[in-house]
């Protein structure tokens, strides 16, 4: 959020602050990647030029006689992009690190986890909101441990689901569900009989959130991950109910 004072090596102020000291030197690589739309604009390709440096940030007291800060040593990567469209700004990231940079594959990968930083909080939130991890009422560690890693996989499915059916929406949904489950959430759907193909992946994910309140209107967005978690436990039921049924009859 602030352009940072910098120290150099003798403890003094130098004039150049921390953002223009990393982009005064030579790029480590360029990056790639699809930005998702925003904001009313549209998704793109951004290339950004990634530079590397490491810096001593000056304390925040350090006019006063005696400071209560240490002078901070930190790996700092400023990604800034290369060739924006017309009319918007450049997209830019300035990524402060105490994991070691020792080579320019190392660099990308820190790039790549803040890519991926949206996905992380996202899966964090279906663990705690949507599987309720933190009222378990379990007696022992051990079995919160063994609680904790189902949920985990059940999470994991969830965000899968998520982004699969969105990256890859005309996959036949049999890829991962089950015959039973897709035909069943057809029928309950539509109240007729299920065709005999597997319908999209997109369709299938797009019924499961129907089941959990997704509203599907014309203007709406994809359906996020709580939609999903509590039309996948609808799911279970209806799955559920069929097998009784055709077990009494």
């Amino acid at each position: 959020m602030v352009n940072r004072r910098l120290l150099d090596a003798d403890d003094n102020l130098q004039a150049v602050k921390l953002i223009e000291t990393v982009k005064n030197t030579k790029p480590i690589g360029i990056i790639d990647f699809e930005l998702p739309a925003r904001n009313k604009n549209e998704r793109r390709q951004v290339k950004q030029a990634i530079h590397i440096s490491k810096v001593r940030l000056s304390p925040p007291d350090r006019k006063r006689k005696i400071t209560r800060y240490k002078i901070v040593e930190t790996n700092v990567i400023v990604a800034t992009e290369i060739n924006p469209p017309p009319n918007q700004s450049p997209l830019e990231w300035i990524l402060l690190t105490n994991v070691p940079i020792d080579s320019p594959m190392s660099g990308h990968e820190i790039v790549k986890w803040y890519l991926s930083r949206w996905q992380i909080e996202i899966y964090f939130r279906v663990l705690k909101s949507g599987c309720k991890i933190e009222k378990l009422q379990l007696e022992t560690r051990e079995r919160f441990d063994a609680g904790l890693s189902l949920y985990r996989i059940i999470a994991w499915r969830i965000l899968y689901l998520t982004l699969l059916s969105r990256e890859c929406p005309d996959a036949p949904c049999h890829i991962v569900f089950a015959e039973e489950e897709w035909k069943i959430a057809y029928m309950i759907k539509y109240g007729r009989k299920a065709p005999d193909k597997p319908i999209s992946l997109w369709s299938m994910v797009n019924l499961i959130a129907q089941f959990g309140s997704y509203l599907n209107r014309k203007n709406d967005g994809e359906p996020g991950p709580t939609a999903i978690w509590i039309g996948l436990q609808r799911l279970r039921d209806f799955v559920k109910a069929k097998q009784v049924y055709d077990t009494i009859n």
